[in-house]
């Protein structure tokens, strides 16, 4: 596949090589988020740690749009 580096990652959900610096795609990361209310804070996560752990950017669409783990028509 054109752009791919040679290092990949099995998706967590699919389980197809990933690249893991692929645009769309997404890696997990724990860290700490500060208390701040209502107002969230969620997008300001603080200590990343990567945990190795990949998401494809066709899963991760699965995962926004409800249809993960929903087989195809055809």
């Amino acid at each position: 596949m054109a752009g791919m580096s040679k290092h990949t990652v099995p998706c967590v959900d699919c389980g197809e090589p990933t690249d893991p610096k692929g645009l769309g795609n997404f890696y997990e990361s724990k860290g700490w988020i500060e208390y701040r209310g209502k107002a969230g804070g969620a997008n300001n996560l603080k200590f990343k740690e990567a945990t190795g752990r990949i998401l494809c950017r066709l899963c991760a669409i699965a995962r926004q749009t409800g249809t993960k783990d929903q087989g195809s028509l055809f």
